[in-house]
């Protein structure tokens, strides 16, 4: 068997795997009772299963869509045109029967981000059972797999696409190759296109310090490269950042100026009527710049805010973050 047959092997146990682990939800006539769900996805996942085969492949930039099944009717001035480019969900949705067929488009996720994982064990020299127990443990991990009890249906999709990103840019720093660089803009730009915004942010985040740090680690360990060779890989670096924004600048430019006059700012907080939180206090919902040791660290500032009160003794109280 050669060794290409061999991975294909073992990534299609990896979705047996995770087909049986989840077939409470996907063989089945019920759907999956979480209110993000019932009050609101299902609802465009149904207008899509009404589609002809046709719609499905159809893509239509020229105006911002209004959506009548979500929230009563909600646009974001263009800024989920891009969602047209996601020819999976649509697929998915318009193949499998309702509603198993939400159940389906998030274990179908969590095997992309599975395969990618083992991809990329597999790219720095883990052996198969290693990278098959590592794309086993990000899909089975609770805080993914969690979020189908949540009914958070994109935030799974948006997560699952990061390890591909991480793939694509090892590889170019491996091979030296223009293309995995674009590649890893790419797949970023389809990461946030999947509309979980703040997920891609994270990912956009860990991919930038992985770059740099592994460009640090290249100069190091290749001390001979001359300034040309290190401009040239500082240069491709720049290259996923430049073709990553000019991607999505399809969504993100409408996106800024309807975050001005959002649905849940527009009447809230101190800047009641004049549209928007004002920055002051739409910060304090962010995450703090220091957190961001807790990627490492998931611990590092304590196990719980105490957010409703002391934490009670006799079980541990987790912080979210």
């Amino acid at each position: 068997m050669t060794d290409r047959k061999k991975e294909l092997l073992f990534q299609g146990a990896l979705l047996a795997l995770l087909m049986i682990l989840f077939s409470k939800i996907l063989f089945t006539g019920k759907i999956v009772r979480a209110p993000d769900i019932i009050n609101e996805f299902y609802w465009g996942v149904k207008w899509v299963s009404d589609w002809r085969l046709t719609d499905v492949f159809r893509i239509n930039i020229a105006h911002a869509p209004w959506n009548i099944f979500i929230n009563s009717g909600i646009t974001s001035e263009g800024g989920e045109l891009s969602n047209q480019f996601l020819v999976l969900r649509n697929l998915v949705f318009w193949l499998f029967p309702m509603p198993a067929s939400i159940a389906w488009y998030m274990v179908i996720h969590l095997f992309i981000g599975a395969a990618g994982t083992y991809s990329y064990c597999r790219l720095i020299g883990c052996g198969r059972w290693a990278s098959l127990l590592g794309g086993l443990i990000f899909a089975m991990a609770p805080e993914n797999a969690s979020l189908i009890n949540a009914g958070h249906v994109m935030k799974i999709a948006t997560i699952s696409i990061a390890p591909w990103a991480f793939f694509f840019l090892e590889k170019g720093f491996r091979t030296g190759r223009l293309i995995f660089f674009l590649t890893t803009g790419l797949v970023l730009a389809f990461q946030f296109f999947h509309t979980h915004w703040q997920i891609a942010f994270y990912t956009c985040l860990g991919v930038g310090i992985y770059g740099v740090l592994r460009t640090i680690w290249i100069i190091r360990e290749e001390r001979n490269k001359r300034g040309r060779e290190i401009r040239r890989l500082v240069g491709l670096n720049l290259t996923v950042l430049v073709f990553f924004l000019s991607t999505v600048a399809i969504s993100l430019a409408p996106l800024a100026h309807w975050s001005q006059d959002t649905n849940r700012g527009v009447q809230s907080g101190a800047n009641q009527g004049k549209g928007g939180l004002d920055r002051e206090e739409a910060m304090s919902w962010s995450m703090p710049p220091e957190e961001i040791v807790t990627f490492v660290i998931p611990g590092f500032f304590g196990l719980s805010r105490q957010e409703a009160g002391e934490n009670p003794t006799n079980l541990l109280c987790y912080y979210w973050g």
